[in-house]
């Protein structure tokens, strides 16, 4: 609210876009796109009572191709031929390394995506693996959506990423690799939008 209410001054009306629900805001709209099963309560006695709340996957923050795929993407048998891996751009964990360690390890005959972005500390490593293991690695793509449309199961970071995989209707395995992903990916594994790994 500290830097929102001095914006009443010079605009007409204010939003916010929130995931944490830990403050207060002087807003007219908030944006949540997250799914809590309590969503409902998260915000009460922190937005003004005129604020209108935004809440849930509904109002998720997609780029336009997320939708165009869904429309094109087929129903999946429950046979995996395809996996792609994704945890962020920047993966400061390396969940991605290790995800792939535990591929090789198994010798899966499927198709491997692997998805990094340009400033992952590994990144020669990673494509070094993948040229290795005929896995095909993307580096800062801008086909996210048709990766995604194109997989059977993807493994990868909680976060915002749930929610294009869920418009694809794709199958996760997820970590939560920071601390407010946790609640979010504990909630979806328990509908069953995803596998939780902690």
């Amino acid at each position: 609210h500290r830097f929102e209410k001095p914006l009443r001054a010079v605009c007409q009306h204010v939003m916010v876009i929130d995931d944490l629900a830990d403050r207060v805001h002087d807003c007219d709209v908030l944006l949540d796109q997250n799914y809590y099963q309590d969503q409902n309560q998260r915000y009460l006695g922190k937005v003004p009572s005129h604020c209108r709340l935004l809440l849930g996957p509904s109002f998720a923050l997609l780029r336009p191709e997320f939708k165009t795929m869904r429309n094109k993407v087929q129903i999946r048998t429950g046979k995996v031929n395809n996996i792609l891996v994704f945890f962020g751009g920047v993966d400061a964990n390396n969940f991605t390394g290790r995800i792939l360690d535990v591929l090789i390890s198994m010798d899966l005959k499927v198709q491997v995506n692997v998805v990094i972005g340009q400033q992952h500390q590994q990144k020669e490593k990673i494509q070094q693996l993948c040229v290795q293991h005929s896995y095909n690695c993307h580096v800062q793509t801008n086909q996210m959506a048709r990766l995604m449309a194109e997989a059977d199961l993807a493994i990868g970071a909680g976060g915002s990423s749930h929610w294009e995989r869920c418009c694809v209707g794709l199958p996760a395995i997820a970590v939560a690799t920071a601390v407010n992903q946790i609640s979010i990916t504990n909630e979806l594994s328990k509908l069953g939008g995803c596998l939780s790994l902690g």
